[in-house]
């Protein structure tokens, strides 16, 4: 310390003799470092305006021996006035500095950080590019720099910089990024030179009125941007084909079909009205847009060239456009102008509604550049030979979709409440490769539970459901997700991934580029940087509070509790190192002085969700493990999250276990691969800190991030979604999310606000609809069924008791002691061996009332089953003790449960019904999105499903090879579409329509009338089966006793046909189950439902014909 103040003092007497014109003194002057408390005392000291007048002297070539000290001094200085928010003084001495110390790379980094505050873009160019080769050769930390750089460089449209940035950077040996816009606009200026497009040119014209018109598009880093950028507003009429086509070319590369197709119309009036066909086909190719594509793109300029926009086209434009091949082929054998010759057409359909005047329709919409609805509408292309129609206009409609590999991805959300928005949500997320998982776990069982079992339908789906934990407790995530993880583990390939959301996330893009992303591995997320936790909890408090932050926290409480002051509490809340202001946390906190649990929710604490405060506590709940949070229990109790203090005993322990951890602030909606999942249940530290966190001492999420922190695990369990400042996304953030979305690979927004972001899900439900590729198209009508009742769940009801009427049974206790055998009699009486009767039966309320003669017995009440796989077992609905003898149950052999004659198959096909009247469908190229929300009310405009909806109906049907194949009219447009599937849920029956192929429609004059009917009768059960439960699948065979089999043969279970469904009994993972859903689609069987794992727990299953 005291030699610290003699060199301050040197310092100072140095300066001051400088500045009184003495010349160098005899010993030198002791060099100061900055950045260290020693320069900042001898800046205080000298103060900044002696500093000011020192380098006045250097300027001046004065004192050459203090420019050592000057420069750390000033740059000392420099740093100081940045953090107390002097811009002005700040850039002053870092002006100076670049004077002094001309070849400093510190220097010119830190100058140029000023310079980029102050939005001056053209000074950030002058001093960082001359050091592109030292940036070649620093560490990738300062890529950053670069990044501002490339930053200024795109503001002051120097492309030939970025370009040569991105070269630079794409070749580091040590595969370092810049951040992520900056990457985005060097990976934009590489797709422009593969495009054709030399950013050089592009800088170079950047002031003429076309390119300064279109450059927004072109550099747009996001499909809202370029969709903005290519408004008629924006644009403000400039037509430039080469242009319009070079952000064609784009979207076209980036899979966005919305501006895609605003830059073809930008491109089609561009030769609408100047011609030069030649030009514009030169363009396309360059563009690298779809050859096939070139001929519609073509009949859409004649089209444009008709409308309106005729009057303003020269002739030799419309001589051009009229004398293409293209257009000359699309014209052979019709006369007349395009879209008076499709009025004609289409009327003519609806007059005389066949295939050949729907085949004429749709050739006449094709050339009259209508080209939207025919790829959903007629039939597919042949596999042979060249493009067809319909292949065509997709190719003017639909960006590129790339079919890279892509992983499996689970996604699990977890579900409150309102299913008809739960179905219409996860319509964005399904599809092929992603398996859908829905947690209920926290209010009980959701009273629309029938509603939201219709997701069993989808092909890859199941829901879990948890006992009753209180939401805002740790049960919740803790064993809900780490259930769904084991299944994840244990059933997955390598290259597996899952998602956890809630019922409020929506994904910002569709899920096959997360998962084409995926593929590339965990290596592939680096560059985002998505592991970018709150910090650690240790830096929040020097290393002599965290050793001993159980005492100091008791200590704090202890004051609290006994004088009614907060001094030592405030004080550990408030403590300087905490990187938020100084108040944050102690505002945030509660405290009770009563003598009983008061509610803290609405006005205190504003949440959906219960909390209350014990008597004479304080609730940090808003604090994470990273400050006090691990010291307070969050049990629940009663309904309500209660917060009070842990025993000191516990705190210790708690303390001592967690204390060699990485502890993290954590969120629940994390994506993780399988290396993480299979580290979660493997490792054996792992338990231990499940235990300390499983007691309720902070938010569950927590020891997601931590184990991912603290066992270098951090590429593998990341948060990839979209960060903005408030807690929903609200439509003012669109911008945001869809850049973050398209540069930052952050593929969804935590929390939707339909109410405040009904324009974010609208707009990220178009994107995710129009992402789907091209091919097939589905078609799905449904119709009410209130003519069945029908069972959700299992329960002890009259068709279980009439297959089990007369019957031998087995009277036991639960030791299994005092059996005796009995017949349960149609008559009301159960009977011994000797016909005499024992007991009297009455079924009422789904349960069995049975009045023993025996008064040991008394009378019981049966109301749920259970089985061994041998025997039906009635469990008695009361305690069951010594004192009662350990209680009677009811053994039957399931070889005694019998089928009822009467059934004589599945379900009752109502696909005339759906078909005969014309009613709205529901439409994607995603069949399971479209059956998902077909099950929902579309008249829910709050929450938007990625699909179309339109008026369909059916003129005619025909059996074609085995198809049944219907002329339709969907949305008044002709259709000729197959049934490819049906299904019944939630009392509604639904037909899903698909394309027809060009060889049924080549079939269909030869081919007879016929009347659809779809069921599934008894003889088509018989047979094998693949049964998919949450933990995995395995085969059973049905036999025609009514026996199920495992793969080995072995009798396991019970089936039998019911009026409303399948039933299995006996089952291990499903010892009483009913099937009460079903699909056909493309031929196969699938049934869905829910079981009685055991005698208290639900599972969801699902049967799928396997054939031999």
């Amino acid at each position: 310390m005291a030699d610290d103040k003699r060199k301050i003092a040197a310092a100072v007497k140095a300066v001051d003799d400088a500045l009184k014109g003495a010349g160098p003194p005899a010993p030198p002057v002791v060099e100061i470092a900055a950045h260290t408390a020693l320069a900042g005392a001898c800046v205080a000291a000298l103060g900044y305006n002696k500093l000011l007048a020192l380098s006045d002297k250097q300027n001046a070539g004065e004192r050459p021996d203090l420019l050592g000290l000057t420069i750390n001094l000033l740059i000392q200085a420099a740093h100081q006035a940045i953090v107390e928010g002097d811009p002005d003084l700040a850039t002053d001495l870092l002006m100076r500095l670049r004077v002094h110390a001309p070849h400093d790379v510190g220097v010119r980094l830190d100058l140029s950080r000023q310079m980029e505050r102050l939005d001056r873009p053209q000074e950030v160019i002058a001093l960082l590019e001359p050091m592109l080769a030292t940036f070649d050769a620093l560490p990738a930390i300062y890529l950053e720099r670069l990044g501002a750089l490339v930053k200024a460089a795109v503001t002051c449209r120097r492309l030939d910089l970025v370009a040569v940035i991105g070269k630079a950077v794409a070749a580091r040996p040590d595969g370092g990024f810049l951040p992520t816009i900056s990457q985005a606009s060097c990976e934009r200026m590489a797709l422009l030179e593969d495009l054709g497009v030399s950013p050089e040119v592009l800088a170079q014209r950047a002031e003429a009125p076309a390119e300064r018109a279109y450059l927004p598009a072109i550099l747009a880093y996001s499909d809202h941007a370029m969709i903005e950028a290519l408004a008629p507003e924006s644009l403000g009429g400039i037509l430039d084909v080469d242009l319009a086509l070079t952000v064609a070319g784009i979207a076209n590369a980036r899979g966005w079909s919305r501006p895609y197709r605003m830059a073809l119309a930008a491109a089609t009036d561009s030769v609408a009205v100047h011609g030069d066909v030649a030009r514009a086909r030169r363009s396309w190719t360059r563009s690298k847009l779809a050859p096939e594509g070139f001929e519609p793109f073509l009949l859409g300029v004649r089209a444009r060239q008709e409308s309106a926009l005729a009057g303003a086209t020269n002739p030799e434009a419309l001589q051009d456009v009229a004398t293409a091949p293209e257009v000359l082929a699309a014209d052979a054998g019709v006369a007349g102008t395009v879209e008076a010759v499709y009025r004609e057409s289409f009327h003519g359909f609806h007059d005389g509604p066949s295939l050949a005047t729907a085949t004429a329709a749709w050739r006449l919409a094709y050339r009259a550049g209508r080209f939207a609805t025919l790829p959903r509408i007629a039939p597919l292309d042949s596999d042979r030979g060249a493009p067809g129609l319909t292949s065509k206009a997709a190719s003017v409609v639909s960006a590129r979709v790339r079919n890279d590999p892509a992983s499996p991805l689970w996604l699990m959300m977890t579900w409150r409440a309102d299913a008809n928005r739960l179905l219409r949500t996860l319509t964005a997320y399904a599809g092929k490769g992603v398996k859908l998982i829905v947690s209920i776990g926290g209010d009980g069982r959701p009273a629309d539970l029938s509603r939201a079992s219709a997701l069993l339908l989808v092909e890859d789906a199941q829901i879990l459901i948890r006992p009753t934990v209180t939401w805002g407790g740790q049960k919740l995530l803790f064993q809900n997700v780490l259930e769904v993880m084991k299944a994840f583990s244990e059933t997955t390939t390598p290259d597996a991934w899952i998602q956890v959301v809630c019922d409020r996330s929506y994904p910002a893009v569709n899920l096959r580029q997360l998962r084409q992303h995926a593929a590339k591995g965990a290596e592939s997320f680096k560059k985002y940087a998505h592991f970018h936790g709150p910090w650690a909890w240790r830096r929040e408090w020097p290393d002599e509070i965290v050793d001993n932050l159980p005492a100091l926290y008791n200590e704090a409480m202890d004051e609290v509790i006994e004088t009614g002051r907060a001094d030592k509490f405030r004080a550990l809340t408030t403590h300087p190192m905490f990187p938020a202001p100084p108040e944050t946390r102690f505002r945030s906190t509660t405290f009770s002085f009563n003598e009983t649990p008061v509610s803290i929710s609405g006005d205190v604490r504003a949440s959906a969700h219960r909390y209350s405060i014990s008597s004479y506590q304080q609730d940090v709940r808003w604090m994470s493990f990273s400050r006090l949070q691990e010291f307070v229990d969050t049990s629940s109790e009663n309904g309500a999250s209660y917060s009070r203090r842990l025993h000191p005993l516990a705190m210790s322990w708690a303390h001592k276990t967690l204390l060699k951890y990485e502890m993290r602030n954590g969120s629940p909606f994390f994506f993780a691969n399988r290396k993480y999942a299979d580290f979660i249940h493997s490792d054996e530290r792992i338990p231990e800190m499940f235990s300390v966190m499983n007691l309720g001492f902070g938010p569950e999420m927590n020891f997601f991030d931590t184990v991912a922190a603290s066992f270098d695990l951090k590429d593998d369990m990341i948060h990839p979604y979209v960060r903005f400042p408030t807690e929903d996304a609200v439509d003012s953030l669109l911008p945001t999310i869809c850049e973050q979305a398209d540069t930052a690979g952050r593929h969804l927004i935590r929390k939707s606000n339909p109410t405040e972001g009904g324009q974010v899900l609208e707009f990220l439900s178009d994107r995710i609809f129009e992402a789907e590729p091209a091919g097939d198209f589905h078609w799905v009508g449904t119709v009410d069924v209130s003519d069945v009742a029908r069972t959700l769940l299992p329960v002890f009801d009259e068709a279980v008791l009439e297959s089990i009427l007369d019957s031998a049974v087995t009277l036991r206790n639960l030791k299994g002691e005092t059996p005796q055998a009995a017949t349960l009699g149609r008559d009301g009486h159960i009977r011994d061996e000797d016909d005499a009767s024992i007991a009297t039966w009455l079924f009422e309320r789904n349960g069995l009332t049975v009045h023993y003669n025996n008064r040991l017995w008394g009378v019981k009440r049966y109301e749920r089953l259970v089985s061994d796989g041998r025997n039906l077992t009635l469990a008695p609905a009361e305690l069951i003790h010594e004192r009662n003898h350990w209680s009677l149950f009811i053994d039957i052999p399931l070889s005694s449960v019998r089928q009822d004659p009467a059934v004589t198959g599945l379900g009752v096909d109502r696909t005339r019904k759906v078909i005969e009247t014309p009613r709205p469908w529901v439409g994607s190229p995603n069949h399971e999105a479209a059956l998902l929300c077909a099950f929902t009310d579309n008249e829910d405009p709050a929450f938007p499903a990625p699909v179309a909806v339109a008026d369909g109906g059916v003129y005619e049907v025909r059996q074609v090879d085995g198809e049944y194949v219907m002329l339709c009219a969907v949305g008044g447009d002709p259709a000729l579409l197959r049934l490819s599937g049906v299904a019944e849920a939630d009392g509604r029956f639904a037909v899903i329509l698909s394309r027809a192929t060009q060889a049924q429609a080549d079939q269909w004059d030869a081919s007879p009338h016929a009347a659809p009917t779809v069921r599934l009768p008894v003889k088509q059960i018989i047979g094998r089966w693949r049964l998919d439960l949450l933990e995995g699948s395995r085969h059973v065979v049905l036999d025609a006793d009514g026996g199920v089999l495992d793969e080995h043969g072995a009798v396991v279970g019970r089936w039998a046909l019911r009026h409303d469904g399948l039933q299995i009994l006996g089952l291990k993972g499903l010892r009483h189950a009913l099937a009460g859903q079903y699909r056909w689609q493309d031929g196969v069987w699938s049934l869905s439902g829910w079981g009685w794992k055991n005698l208290k727990d639900l599972a969801a299953f699902r049967m799928i014909q396997a054939g031999a």
